[in-house]
Parts: C-alpha cells; structure tokens; sequence
C-alpha cells in the first residue's frame, strides 16, 4: 500500500511541476528541469515547487512593478584609433622647394639663350644677369648692366647685348610668394667684330681627285702618276679627314660667314639686310674677308650690277684712269672707285675700308675642283650664270687701257679693256 501512495504521489508531483512548466512556456518563459525518468524515488515530505528558471536571455521584470526592462550598462563606444603619422624612410626627406639646376647659355649674334631645368611646384621663374661677376637677387640692380627679368620661361633669349662682352647669370624660381635661392652662376662672352689680317698662306687648288692618260676624277693610288696636286697640301688632309678647320668649306678651304655687324655666324646663317644677317665671308686661310652681294635688284650692292673700270691713283691705275661711268648700276657713276667709295661710306661688315682685289688675291677663292661656278658657293651664292667676269685692281702691264679680271664660270684668269662691264668683289684685311 506504502509502495502505490509513494508512486501516486510522485505522479502528483510530476503533474504539478509539468502544470508550472507549461504555464511558464506559455508566457514566454523557459521550461524547467524535465521529471527523472523511470520510478525515482519520491522525496519524504510535502513536496515543493522547485523554484522556476528563466531561459536563458529572459529579462526580469523590474522592482518597481514596470514593464521597462531593467538598465543595461551599454558599452562605451571606442573612438577610433588615430593612426600614427607617416614616417619618412630613413635617410629620405620630403622634396623641396629648391634653386634652379643645369642652367645654361648659348650666345648668338648679340643675344644670350638661357635654358633650365624645371623646379618641381614652381609658378614661373626670374632671370638675373650684369656684366659683373656674384650677381644676386640682391645686388644685380648695382652692377653694370644688371637686369631682373621676371616670370620667364625655359628657354629665354636676351637681346640687345653688347658684342664682345662677358654677362654673368642666375635663374630662381617662385611659388606662392616664396623665391627659390639662385641657381649657380653661369657666365658667358659673346663674340665681339672680327679682325683680320693677311695671314700670307695660300689657298689650295680645290681638286681632291687625280688623274691618268685617259680619265680624271680617280682615286690617287696612281703609282704611274705620282705628284699629283691632289696628293699633297691641304685638299689632301681634308679628303684624309685631317684637316682642322676654324670654319667650313669644300676640300681645303677653310671661310666662316660674317655678318653686317662684323660678328662670327654658322655656317646656316642666311644673306638679309638685317644686322644679324650674313653680308661678308672670312677665309681663314688667308684672312681675307670678302664682300657678298645680296640679290637685291635696284639696291648699292645687287649682285647683277656692273661697272667700268676706274681709278684716279697714278701709282696703281698703270698710267691710265679708265672709264668713268659704263656699268649698270644704282649709283650715279657706275665705276669701280665710285662703288668701293660707295660701300665704305656704308661700313659693311664694320670696316670702312673696301677695295679692289688684286689678281691674286681674287685667284684665292677659285675653286678648280668644280666649274659653273668654280667657287664655294655655300659660301659664295652670288655669282650670276651669265658668266660676268669680276674686276680686279691689277692693271695689265702690257696694255694700261686694259686690265685683269676673273671669269668664275672656269675660273679662268682674264683681261679686258678698262671700258667692260664688270661685277666687282671688295675685299678688306689689315695689312
């Protein structure tokens, strides 16, 4: 009997404790402990409701009898880490506003051309130059010939410098408000009037090929010819790649172009009336510095222009003047004294004193390499194809009516009554 009351009353039990469960899973509520299972023995004693357990998550229902849920300590937000400043690699720096580099000058015909590197940031650059040395941003206005130019550009080009002089340069470059220190100083001396003299060396013949019984223009390994005029001198060195030249020109010779103002050109430069243009060629030979006409029709010094034979000096006319006006020209009286008189009242090339050739002197610049012309014609273009013969001083002293002159079609030496009409060539040199 003691074995059936324990049981119901462990069924008793069971049923009240799952009555509990279930209510409290209908609220929301977790379950409770399950019941043992099989016939666990009963405890003695009245039986009590095991306290009831919230699920877990489940919120407990405040003191003060509200439905808000109790407080949480919400957690402090973390502001986010600040990220530590970049640091440099060792032995790097950030890049600075720095001077200028690689400044350089090229001088041209009174004129200096100014090139830089570019300076990383820079707005624009200033250009300082005198013709004293330690120029600066701070001193260039006390030197002679200081001069700021400001927000130039590479490259830059002075003009209106003094021919012959040294000019001493820097280059800064700005951004917002702020001057870099200067570049290094660069200095310059730009190419000052020519002045030649006669040298008293000759002039090669111009022919660099040699010859047999039957043909010209060979190679000279001529054992059976030897001696040949192209196997020696100056013609010889240039064809052998020896020879040094000052200037240019074919074979041996050796001119430079000049301009109106008597400053040195490349060998590019171009005849024109501008100061800056080619009008006179040096050979650097002889140091003979020769006239070239332009092609400038109407003008004094036209290439086409022609003129009798005239001079009134007894000690050099051979005892006859000439002929005062037979040419075609611009002057009133187109002769040669009128003309050279003519010219040096102009200064060409900045000399004033022009004259005829002599015979030989003319002779010099024959080209017998070439014919139609026989000269350099890049460094004489003005010979017209005509075949006009050129005047020269030398009268011919067999016949004083008459005198010398040379055809450079051929380059063929030749004379004429003083009444031809002749172009004329003027050279000048210091004695």
């Amino acid at each position: 009997m003691s074995a059936v009351f324990r049981k119901a009353a462990t069924i008793e039990q069971w049923l009240k404790v799952a009555v509990v469960a279930a209510l409290l899973t209908g609220c929301g509520g977790g379950g409770g402990d399950e019941p043992p299972a099989g016939n666990s023995p009963a405890p003695s004693g009245p039986s009590e409701e095991p306290p009831s357990e919230e699920p877990p998550g489940a919120e407990t229902p405040s003191e003060e009898g509200t439905d808000e849920p109790p407080d949480e300590e919400t957690p402090e937000e973390e502001s986010p880490a600040e990220e530590p400043p970049m640091e440099e690699p060792p032995g790097e720096e950030s890049p600075a506003f720095t001077a200028p580099e690689g400044l350089a000058l090229t001088a041209g015909h009174g004129s200096v051309t100014a090139t830089w590197d570019p300076v990383a940031g820079a707005e624009g650059y200033h250009l300082y130059y005198a013709e004293e040395p330690d120029v600066t941003p701070e001193n260039y206005a006390a030197y002679a010939g200081g001069v700021w130019l400001q927000d130039v550009t590479s490259p830059h080009t002075v003009e209106g410098l003094t021919h012959g002089a040294t000019y001493y340069f820097i280059v800064t470059a700005y951004a917002n408000g702020e001057e870099t220190p200067p570049s290094t100083t660069r200095a310059i001396t730009l190419p000052g009037k020519i002045e030649n003299a006669k040298t008293g060396a000759l002039n090669d013949s111009g022919v660099v090929f040699c010859a047999d019984a039957t043909e010209a223009e060979l190679d000279c390994v001529l054992a059976a010819y030897p001696n040949q005029d192209a196997q020696s001198g100056r013609d010889a060195e240039a064809r052998a790649g020896k020879l040094g030249k000052l200037g240019d020109g074919a074979a041996g010779f050796d001119f430079l172009k000049i301009s109106h103002a008597g400053i040195p050109l490349p060998p590019d430069a171009a005849l024109g009336p501008a100061e800056s243009d080619w009008a006179c060629t040096l050979d650097n030979v002889t140091g003979l510095l020769w006239e070239i006409g332009p092609d400038e029709p109407g003008s004094l010094r036209d290439r086409t222009s022609t003129y009798s034979w005239y001079s009134t000096d007894s000690a050099t006319n051979g005892g006859y003047e000439g002929v005062a006006d037979n040419g075609v020209c611009s002057l009133s009286d187109c002769n040669t004294q009128a003309y050279v008189e003519a010219v040096n009242a102009v200064g060409l090339c900045g000399f004033h004193d022009w004259r005829l050739p002599t015979a030989g002197e003319l002779a010099s610049i024959v080209h017998h390499g070439r014919t139609t012309p026989a000269i350099d014609t890049n460094y004489f273009p003005d010979v017209p194809a005509d075949g006009t013969p050129y005047w020269t001083s030398t009268p011919f002293a067999a016949d004083a009516t008459t005198a010398w002159g040379i055809d450079f079609m051929d380059g063929v030496l030749l004379y004429a009554g003083k009444a031809a009409r002749f172009r004329v060539r003027l050279v000048r040199a210091d004695d």
